[in-house]
């Protein structure tokens, strides 16, 4: 990029690469080695890391990414290094209400009753709408999580909130996972989980709903998590130019970085795709 850089503009590179601007300009800053820099080659590492993420990665991330790779390095060091360099997290964005509860569809009971564990796979997935702000307007996002890993098994993105969106995501995680009957499927009590597409879609694939008692985000604690951390880690700080191009970007971030790539402290510092291929080897010998 430094190269050409009188010939292209940076945010235009570093689209294309995939890459952060401020991690762009942060690794010419600090390109030359200064005299009895310790912790230079780690710094290196580090700036490549969190601008691969978009500068998403706080410093538990960054440290379970240096371990995976074989460095023996300490939290504390890698703490010390990003307040040093002044690597903060992203701030949180406003918020547009998702949920309408104003509906005479049935309410499910909370069969969950917030017990966010598991010991395997498909015993219990999360649901929830979240949006992203385009020039066309808003992009609104249905994501289906399991419980076990945090690994997002189907999603869906269109311009509107219809019962389709929840569908098509609630599809998509049924074709891809195919459960055992039981598998329980909690949401919050939003019009398109309760109306009668979703439970028949449910009762087809012999799957229990659930739903949040009224206006307690958290009984679905989890899912709402999974939300805030999708728009501070990823979205640009600029609106997308197009809801097309949002949704590609939603394919980026789930199925590239945070299924595949996005370490997980809960998880031993793996990513939920690399949890449950270790879940499967140990369990198959």
């Amino acid at each position: 990029m430094r190269e050409h850089a009188k010939e292209f503009e940076v945010k235009v590179m570093a689209r294309l690469l995939e890459i952060s601007e401020s991690g762009y300009y942060a690794w010419i800053k600090q390109s030359q080695r200064p005299q009895g820099d310790a912790d230079y080659e780690i710094k290196q590492e580090m700036l490549r890391l969190r601008s691969s993420s978009r500068d998403s990665y706080g410093y538990r991330q960054v440290w379970q990414k240096l371990r995976n790779a074989g460095h023996q390095i300490n939290r504390k060091r890698v703490q010390r290094i990003m307040r040093e360099q002044g690597w903060g997290v992203k701030a949180k964005r406003r918020t547009v209400r998702t949920t309408n509860s104003l509906h005479s569809y049935p309410i499910a009971p909370n069969r969950l009753n917030r017990d966010f564990s598991a010991t395997g796979m498909n015993q219990k997935w999360l649901s929830d709408i979240t949006y992203v702000q385009t020039m066309e307007g808003w992009l609104y996002v249905c994501a289906v999580l399991d419980v076990f890993s945090g690994r997002i098994v189907g999603w869906a993105a269109r311009a509107d909130m219809s019962e389709d969106l929840v569908l098509d995501a609630l599809r998509m995680a049924f074709e891809q996972r195919k459960p055992a009957p039981g598998l329980i499927v909690h949401t919050d009590r939003g019009v398109q989980f309760a109306a009668r597409a979703y439970v028949n879609l449910l009762a087809t694939h012999h799957a229990l709903q659930s739903m949040s008692r009224k206006g307690d985000c958290y009984d679905n604690a989890m899912m709402e998590s999974w939300n805030a951390r999708y728009k501070v880690e990823w979205l640009p700080e600029q609106t997308y130019v197009s809801r097309s191009l949002a949704k590609l970007d939603v394919f980026e971030y789930i199925e590239v970085h945070y299924n595949r790539r996005r370490p997980k402290t809960r998880l031993g510092g793996l990513s939920p795709a690399q949890f449950e291929a270790k879940h499967l080897a140990e369990f198959r010998k």
